[in-house]
């Protein structure tokens, strides 16, 4: 009998234990995944505040049984972020990180009810990607998922747009005091995303398309600002999946992409090694480069589909200023001092919404009679009737002048070039009055020159390649 009301006893204390959980938990419910919490709300409540939140992603749904206004509110450090919901049975949040963020509810409105009942439930995330996910909310500058780049190591960050008004920023920091040279892509499952890079310092915009090659300047900030593009007409289910950002730094340079932003801090590009650059609409391009020791250099391009633009400035004037570049050809012949130089590359099409590639490369030349830039008269080489003139036209527009000093009118002027089958245009100028022109293909002699101070201008209306000729004066 002792043993069965000690049982009993024990019964009761074990359904009374049942009780008290159950009763706790009509306020707050606990598991590893999900917490829920129940209270009322009256017109006098003005902030409902949730003790005892979780760390983690979490989505967010609080249910009341009647309509409200009110807003969710995030605090992060000294920042505010508010949210607001007019007249309404349910708030609800998705993957907001609860470790950032305190959260809480601000009531503004109970349309005259004394008693409102509401139950809040937190779910966390489990996806496998959870310890690398982006931290909502993050639909402004100020409240940015931050990622820190770190020398030789990629960057995996899984974010998703919740619905057609989300937008999603990241502040991408570069504390070190080096540039960070990195490839970014954005894996997404749809084509409705629009996706940019923010210089806050130039106000530079970059678009997003694949994977694009960037240099991140030292002790410098970047936003990434991913939304969704053409809200109107979107029915993409598959834009609301996650996305993936990936950033791989590197320190390999050798004939690589040209890494934006660098309309305004320019590349630096290496003698002997290929960059390959892209142009967008409205995109300029800078790249700079150091010469150590006076010599011949040249400046090899190649654009792809369109016409680009080139200038090429010098620490003692610019040389070539917005010259126009629709085919692959080079700069030659360059006698350059040591110092440091600039290019720039541009488009001037405001229309154009493809890219337009091209490659650039600086290189030593071998030392010909030909110096560079000799496009106008003030630039002609000067030589005499005991030199043996060699020169190029390198590119399309390319022109070549040269002067030279008769004292009679018994000389006559000998021109021939390495290809017999390309044609190019000679002319003779007294002072500054044309007084001959001649088409060249091969070898053309006797000339003949008059006396006095002459320029001869060499070019070609028809440029398919290189043309390597070599002029002589005789009596």
């Amino acid at each position: 009998m002792q043993k069965l009301n000690k049982k009993k006893n024990i019964d009761k204390l074990f359904l009374l234990f049942i009780f008290c959980i159950v009763l706790l938990n009509f306020c707050c419910s606990n598991s590893s995944d999900i917490k829920i919490y129940k209270g009322k709300i009256n017109p006098s409540t003005k902030e409902i505040n949730f003790k005892a939140l979780p760390n983690g992603i979490f989505d967010i749904n609080i249910e009341f049984e009647a309509p409200i206004t009110a807003s969710i509110i995030y605090k992060f450090s000294d920042q505010i972020l508010e949210k607001k919901f007019k007249n309404t049975k349910t708030i609800s949040a998705n993957d907001i990180d609860l470790k950032k963020y305190h959260l809480s509810i601000k009531i503004y409105d109970t349309f005259g009810i004394s008693s409102i009942d509401y139950k809040a439930t937190f779910t966390r995330k489990t996806y496998w990607y959870q310890s690398r996910f982006e931290s909502e909310p993050d639909d402004t500058q100020s409240f940015a998922t931050v990622i820190n780049i770190l020398k030789y190591s990629p960057i995996s960050l899984v974010g998703r747009i919740n619905d057609i008004d989300d937008v999603d920023y990241y502040d991408i920091n570069n504390e070190s005091n080096l540039n960070m040279y990195c490839f970014l892509n954005v894996s997404t499952s749809s084509k409705s995303y629009d996706i940019k890079l923010i210089d806050p310092d130039s106000g530079k915009i970059i678009n997003i398309d694949g994977t694009i090659p960037l240099m991140f300047q030292a002790s410098s900030h970047y936003y990434l600002k991913i939304s969704i593009a053409q809200k109107q007409s979107v029915s993409d289910a598959l834009a609301f999946l996650p996305y993936t950002i990936n950033l791989n730094p590197t320190d390999n340079l050798s004939n690589v992409s040209e890494f934006e932003p660098n309309d305004q801090k320019p590349n630096y590009l290496e003698i002997g090694r290929t960059v390959f650059g892209n142009l967008t609409q409205n995109d300029t391009d800078y790249f700079t480069f150091d010469i150590t020791s006076e010599g011949f250099y040249k400046i090899i391009f190649s654009p792809s589909s369109a016409s680009m633009y080139l200038t090429f400035i010098t620490p003692f004037g610019i040389f070539y200023e917005n010259i126009q570049i629709s085919r692959a050809g080079s700069f030659k012949h360059l006698l350059l001092p040591a110092g440091n130089y600039r290019i720039k590359i541009n488009t001037k099409d405001s229309n154009i919404f493809k890219k337009i590639s091209y490659t650039l490369r600086i290189e030593s030349d071998s030392p010909v009679f030909e110096i560079e830039p000799d496009d106008n008269m003030n630039n002609a080489n000067e030589f005499t009737s005991f030199d043996t003139v060699t020169g190029t036209i390198s590119w399309e527009y390319d022109i070549d002048i040269y002067q030279i000093y008769l004292e009679d009118d018994s000389n006559t002027l000998q021109i021939s070039s390495d290809d017999p089958s390309i044609n190019f245009t000679l002319q003779i100028y007294l002072e500054n009055k044309l007084i001959s022109t001649y088409n060249i293909n091969g070898n053309f002699s006797n000339i003949p020159l008059p006396k006095g101070n002459i320029y001869i201008k060499i070019f070609t209306s028809s440029f398919l390649k290189e043309i390597n000729y070599t002029i002589l004066v005789e009596k």
